[in-house]
């Protein structure tokens, strides 16, 4: 295969992975009376050829006028202008700034053009001239009716004036006459005199509020204490201002004559508003001290003899709290314990109130009260507090996925050429691995697949692996299990070949861990991944190989929360994202046991990744039969080392 047709094979898979993209907006609004109170609202898109209806519209009243919020589905369709659209009197397309009449030519409205070709449309009963506000609400906004849905471009506004905007319904419109012709719109049928008519008053009303003042005189006793903590009572003489309340009710009353046509249409007319208003309290009011006269102060002071003896054993309660935070992957729980030591006492208190009273003409008198003898019971408390760190690691489900990230890169298969078309291969690999934050790691790969060579230069195949990962160390026991589905392809050209893998895994996680084995948590969550990979592979001479790659991916991980002791216990979220990464490498093979034959082969290769992988490999063959390989890889920190014997059964 030529070098050509490899790039042009290649192109045609990229290409395969991504849909078409469509390009339409909605780009004019319109509105048709129905001469019965009903209006129809029209939205139309410059895209031609659409046979579907999408989304809703929000329609209420504005500027006074009662309506609503009205919200509606589209379930009208036209691909030809509907009935009854007048530009620039009930027809518009927008400017970016501002409502414009229709004008596909753009002679008419300032030189703005923006054609329609389908209309959806959608129509409101019950409604008045008047000034309403319309708002477009598409496919899995919070007030659509399906918020997981995700919107096309075929009804997207072109802007926001077209998404939402107010208008002015006019009688005329609502009659169906929109341009005042006398002739209705969609009907062409002249607009006729009126049979009937009755008139009502719509009243609206709103409330103000204010206040009146009064004065007045009141006696006000005011009981604290001193400078000195002692019991103080003081009577004033006050003179204060009551601030009542009051409402004002405006009352606004507008008559509203209906007049019916003989065609079935009808005409809102709204005449002068006459207003009124009415004021009454609504409370008794606030009281605010003008001014004060003191008549008198009277000081009462204790003499207090005490006495206490303890009555009882102590007793000491710990209580501990805990606070758990996390940093680079650790999870510290702080334990902060109480300690308090209660002691029970008996108090003899005998009290002799004194009371000194100081009247407004500087006169006193002296009072003393009979002695008071109490007894209480109570209590001696002391308190003191210690504190604790314990450590343990929270990031076992990170260097799973460090390990599984390294894994997958040999899970990828590149066939090589063969004389037997049809080939049946084994993948098993054991693996041994450590991370820098004291993790161990053990791994088996158990799995298999088929090649089928399309054409001498073509080879593709299917395969199924079963992933192990058991992570050890750091205070926890933790497994990754991936059921791998992968598919591959492989072009050869003279110079150059393309290998593509697109793999896809189930994962299942499985975590105990601990923090210094004081508390203890586990959880299990599942998750999963796919990745589309392409070699692009350079024969530079039977013996040496440059290759670079190129890898897209999807990562996703449920969210869990942990069992166990709830000091320590944690609710992590989901995961997900999307991974980009490039590669390059050098592969170095030969072949050897007779020139006919090439009986034996080996072979090494190294592969550096964008995202902090790396991978050496060195492979010996029998007759391209029989393989044993040692790897050694790392992923962003962690090392893992393989080794496999895989055999190739051919047909």
């Amino acid at each position: 295969m030529s070098t050509k047709k490899a790039f042009a094979a290649a192109g045609a898979v990229v290409l395969g992975l991504y849909p078409a993209t469509t390009l339409a907006h909605t780009n004019s609004i319109g509105y048709v009376g129905d001469g019965s109170g009903g209006v129809t609202f029209w939205y139309g898109s410059w895209h031609s050829g659409t046979t579907f209806n999408e989304a809703e519209i929000k329609l209420e009243g504005s500027n006074g006028t009662s309506y609503g919020p009205t919200i509606t589905q589209f379930t009208e369709l036209e691909s030809s202008t509907p009935s009854g659209l007048v530009p620039g009197t009930n027809y518009f397309t927008s400017d970016g700034t501002q409502l414009v009449p229709y004008d596909p030519t753009g002679a008419t409205n300032g030189g703005t053009t923006q054609e329609s070709y389908t209309w959806q449309g959608v129509n409101f009963t019950g409604l008045a001239a008047g000034d309403y506000t319309f708002t477009y609400i598409p496919l899995g906004d919070a007030e659509s009716y399906c918020t997981t849905c995700t919107p096309t471009a075929d009804w997207m506004p072109m802007d926001e004036i077209i998404r939402t905007s107010t208008i002015t319904i006019t009688a005329a419109a609502l009659s169906g006459d929109a341009d005042g012709d006398g002739i209705n719109d969609v009907t062409g049928q002249p607009v006729t005199t009126v049979t009937g008519s009755s008139t009502s008053n719509q009243e609206a009303s709103s409330t103000e509020t204010g206040t009146r003042t009064t004065l007045t005189t009141a006696s006000r006793t005011v009981v604290d204490t001193d400078a000195d903590g002692n019991r103080r009572v003081r009577q004033y003489t006050d003179t204060v201002q009551i601030t009542i309340p009051t409402s004002l009710v405006i009352t606004a009353s507008t008559p509203v004559t209906i007049d019916t046509y003989s065609d079935g249409s009808i005409v809102m007319t709204i005449g002068d508003t006459v207003i009124s208003s009415t004021s009454t309290d609504t409370g008794e009011g606030s009281i605010q001290v003008v001014s004060s006269a003191l008549d008198w102060t009277a000081i009462t002071t204790m003499d207090v003899v005490e006495s206490i003896a303890v009555s009882g054993a102590p007793v000491v309660t710990r209580t501990p709290t805990y606070k758990a935070s996390e940093n680079g992957g650790e999870q510290k729980i702080n334990v902060r314990t109480k300690k308090e030591k209660t002691t029970p006492t008996v108090k003899t208190i005998t009290t002799t109130p004194v009371i000194t009273t100081t009247y407004a003409d500087d006169s006193v008198t002296v009072a003393t009260g009979d002695p008071v003898v109490t007894y209480e019971d109570g209590f001696s408390y002391d308190v003191s507090y210690s504190e604790r760190n314990y450590f343990g690691r929270v990031d076992q489900h990170e260097v799973l996925d460090k390990f599984g990230t390294a894994i997958n890169n040999t899970l990828n298969h590149f066939p090589s050429k063969s004389d037997q078309p049809v080939r049946v291969i084994s993948k098993n690999y054991l693996g041994w691995g450590e991370d820098s934050n004291g993790y161990t790691s053990k791994s088996r790969i158990i799995g298999g697949g088929l090649e089928i060579d399309i054409k001498p230069t073509w080879t593709i195949g299917g395969q199924y692996n079963n992933i192990n990962i058991d992570l050890d160390g750091s205070d926890s026991t933790s497994s990754l299990r991936k059921n791998h589905y992968g598919f591959f392809s492989m072009l050869r050209g003279n110079d150059l070949s393309l290998g593509t893998n697109v793999g896809f895994a189930q994962n299942q996680y499985a975590v105990d861990r601990n923090v210094e084995k004081v508390f203890e948590n586990s959880s299990t969550t599942n998750g999963k991944e796919w990745w589309v990979n392409n070699r692009l592979y350079w024969h530079l001479n039977k013996w040496i190989t440059p290759l670079i790659g190129y890898t897209v991916g999807g990562y996703q991980r449920d969210g869990f929360t942990e069992s166990g002791s709830i000091q320590s216990a944690r609710k992590v979220g989901e995961v997900s994202k999307t991974t980009h990464s490039g590669e390059a490498g050098l592969i170095l093979s030969a072949r050897f046991g007779g020139k006919k034959h090439n009986l034996f082969g080996v072979g090494m290769s190294g592969i550096l990744g964008t995202n902090r992988t790396g991978e050496l490999a060195a492979t010996v063959d029998v007759a391209q039969t029989l393989y044993i390989e040692g790897i050694h890889q790392v992923s962003d920190g962690a090392k893992n080392n393989m080794v496999s014997a895989k055999v190739k059964f051919k047909f």
